[in-house]
């Protein structure tokens, strides 16, 4: 099963878009969102920052963390 970070770096990358892009339209610091798209957290990201990401992709929330 794949990892919801390597669902959104693949998106990311599908997408055209640099990490710092990604950054950028997620509204999100550039450090962190290099985090979660390594998969370098120890625990998934809050509510907001799912929310955000997701949003930026064109995603729901649970697209993101379930690929629902």
């Amino acid at each position: 099963m794949e990892k919801w970070h390597t669902r959104l770096l693949h998106r990311v990358e599908e997408l055209g878009w640099t990490k710092a892009e990604f950054a950028r339209r997620s509204g999100l610091p550039k450090d962190r969102v290099y985090k979660y798209l390594q998969g370098d957290v120890k625990r998934p990201p809050n509510e907001t920052d799912i929310a955000s990401m997701a949003k930026a992709v064109g995603w729901t929330s649970a697209k993101l963390m379930y690929n629902t």
